[in-house]
């Protein structure tokens, strides 16, 4: 199973580094703990052991496997440009 490692700001600042799999690409209207509405990675959390959602505002991926089309590709094409540092 593939697997994407990835640096994440939780709503509190904390700054922590998650590894997901099972994750897809959605667009929350309605999100919790103040986040404005926007895209999010919906995903089954290895460190929480959990399925949990991450803004992408606040996601850095550092590795993502790419032998998986899905999220190898797809995940990191759909980030990049996301990405507000890329964007400046």
């Amino acid at each position: 199973m593939t697997t994407v490692t990835f640096s994440y700001k939780n709503h509190r600042g904390v700054v922590e580094t998650r590894q997901v799999r099972d994750a897809i690409l959605m667009f929350d209207r309605t999100p919790e703990y103040g986040y404005q509405p926007g895209w999010f990675i919906d995903a089954y959390c290895l460190s929480r052991h959990a399925r949990r959602q991450f803004a992408l505002v606040n996601v850095k991926i550092y590795e993502a496997p790419l032998d998986d089309y899905e999220l190898g590709t797809t995940l990191i094409a759909r980030l990049g440009p996301l990405n507000p540092e890329r964007n400046t």
